[in-house]
């Protein structure tokens, strides 16, 4: 179990997947991410989130712990995908979230078009080296609103360009074996 680190649901338990290829964002990184999404502007009450490669949801659940208005989890693991309903239960959020239990690259293709996101989590498997396709499928679909952020959480060794894809490298950080890329569209 982790704690939500901020906002209205500040020290409630989330449940979370253990097992090969599980890490959910450490209280650290995400208290550091919330910071910056925070100077940014976000949080005003309105945003809509995607959370790619969810697994339990801490990301999500910490945005809307925060002020955004729906959250839409993207995660494949049977597993994974009982926990985000748990969670999502426990944290009486049903009516602030969209639970999607299918692969990240066919859900991403088939996305309904009506939909798009202020802001983005990608937080792929680690050594799966898919960031840059997924990115590309979320660009290519027009899932990301002009103006909004994607972040990605890779390993500490993923490297990028500075401008990828339209996007602007806004921050890089390193947290031990994890780092993290904020892009602004």
């Amino acid at each position: 179990m982790i704690r939500i680190t901020g906002g209205k649901l500040r020290g409630r338990k989330i449940f979370t997947v253990s097992g090969p290829g599980y890490r959910p964002a450490t209280s650290r990184v995400r208290e550091s991410l919330f910071s910056s999404l925070g100077s940014l502007g976000f949080f005003r009450g309105d945003e809509v989130v995607l959370d790619v490669f969810a697994g339990s949801g801490a990301l999500g659940f910490e945005a809307l712990s925060r002020g955004a208005k729906t959250v839409y989890f993207l995660e494949k693991m049977p597993k994974a995908c009982t926990f985000l309903k748990r969670n999502t239960l426990d944290l009486d959020l049903r009516e602030n979230t969209v639970i999607i239990c299918k692969d990240a690259f066919k859900a991403l293709m088939n996305f309904p078009s009506r939909v798009s996101f202020d802001l983005i989590f990608v937080d792929p498997p680690y050594a799966k080296k898919c960031l840059l396709e997924i990115m590309n499928l979320i660009l290519v679909n027009n899932l990301l609103k002009t103006n909004g952020v994607l972040i990605a959480e890779v390993e500490k060794s993923f490297c990028v360009e500075q401008d990828l894809f339209s996007l602007e490298l806004i921050k890089e950080k390193l947290f031990g074996q994890t780092k993290v890329f904020i892009w602004k569209k």
